[in-house]
């Protein structure tokens, strides 16, 4: 009979001990499910973040070497990289400085983000140059696209479409030689402006494009020495 009750409780604290335990393992696997969730949403709210800071903006500055610039912070949308002979720099403040000298044919390096309505600047400094200095948007391909520029003392705004220049306005200006500078443009709707160091100098109108590409082109030989370039959208 002591033999049947010892059996007995033995046998009630192995199911006590077995209910314990699927409890214990019940409880565990819904804190992981929870804290799962939770992590799956803030992956969730991190990736929309992440994807509206691309869609809105972009900000580069010249990295310590040249190896990826125009592959992994830009491409080329019109010409060659080659043919840029780029090189990194640094200037007397310890920046990196990219340096090109284009060897005098249609050079265009891009941002990876297409954008509509949109504003940028790019800081740079000349040294001996002769040509077109240019600031694209809306860059679809070498026969469609906008832009401001710089030639000699000249700043031109316009597009290209289908292979076709269309100069919206050209206007005069004095550009400090051997100095930074600040190449900027706005395209919101269908109005669009140039400045030049918070200067507006340009002013045009005409139809909005589609949204495209933008960047830097060169057509000229000489040094272009450029140390940061930025687009952000904008509203119309």
């Amino acid at each position: 009979m002591k033999t049947i009750k010892k059996n007995s409780r033995l046998y009630y604290s192995v199911i006590l001990m077995f209910t314990v335990v699927l409890y214990l393992q019940s409880c565990n696997q819904s804190a992981q499910t929870e804290d799962n969730a939770s992590e799956e949403t803030t992956h969730e709210h991190d990736a929309d973040t992440h994807e509206e800071g691309g869609v809105g903006s972009v900000s580069w500055v010249t990295p310590a070497i040249v190896d990826d610039i125009f592959t992994k912070d830009f491409h080329i949308g019109a010409g060659m990289a080659v043919d840029l002979n780029a090189e990194v720099q640094k200037d007397d403040s310890g920046n990196n400085v990219l340096v090109l000298n284009p060897v005098g044919s249609t050079t265009a390096f891009l941002f990876h983000t297409n954008f509509g309505n949109s504003g940028g600047e790019a800081s740079f400094k000349l040294q001996g140059y002769k040509g077109d200095l240019k600031f694209v948007y809306h860059f679809k391909d070498e026969s469609n696209y906008e832009y401001v520029s710089i030639n000699d003392n000249t700043m031109e705004l316009g597009r290209v479409v289908e292979g076709n220049k269309k100069v919206l306005d050209s206007k005069s200006y004095q550009l400090a030689a051997a100095v930074w500078n600040t190449l900027r443009f706005s395209a919101a709707g269908e109005h669009f402006k140039g400045y030049l160091n918070d200067e507006m100098i340009t002013h045009g109108h005409d139809e909005e494009m589609e949204p495209g590409f933008a960047g830097i082109m060169v057509n000229g030989t000489g040094t272009v020495l450029i140390k940061s370039i930025s687009v952000i959208a904008l509203e119309e």
